[in-house]
């Protein structure tokens, strides 16, 4: 099989979760020079490859210590403060809200696997995560452009849950 160069220029790194069917789709559309074709086909593709993803990562983490889960949580948290943010021109405009990505994703089921002291400390770490963008923010500048930037990553999340679970603007 050729190497597929189209494929490495796009920002799908869940991509490597397409199926062989998926794939030989996908390299159908390429081969016949139907690059636009190939990318709508991938872009169709996003939400259940970024779930696949998300998946591996959840598996990858079971076996891992639980202070490797605890970073894990702040990296889920921090990645939850930009999504919100990059989700508020989302907002704005109407449009539909990006997917969350796959550590968001994968983030509830590896804290299914944590209980007592370890679970809180898992759900404090990612709040935490979540919240440092704004806490940092606000002790540089009075307090007031964090409560900015921590009210315009929850508008964002919430934009996007509304739109991930069906409702129209």
């Amino acid at each position: 099989m050729a190497e597929n160069t189209f494929l490495d220029d796009l920002e799908y790194k869940a991509a490597k979760y397409m199926s062989d069917d998926e794939y030989k789709v996908y390299n159908y559309y390429v081969g016949k020079g139907e690059n636009e074709k190939a990318e709508t086909f991938l872009k169709s593709l996003e939400a259940e490859l970024t779930r696949r993803q998300a998946g591996y990562l959840a598996a990858e983490m079971q076996d891992t210590s639980n202070l490797k889960k605890l970073f894990f949580a702040a990296e889920s948290g921090f990645d939850q403060f930009w999504s919100g943010v990059g989700n508020l021109d989302n907002l704005i405009l109407g449009t539909e809200a990006d997917i969350p990505s796959a550590t968001q994703m994968a983030s509830p089921e590896i804290r299914e696997g944590i209980s007592g002291g370890w679970g809180v400390a898992y759900d404090l770490t990612q709040t935490l995560g979540n919240q440092l963008p704004s806490i940092a923010l606000g002790m540089m500048t009075t307090g007031v452009v964090g409560n900015i930037a921590m009210g315009v990553s929850a508008a964002g999340n919430a934009y996007s849950e509304m739109r991930n679970n069906g409702y129209s603007p």
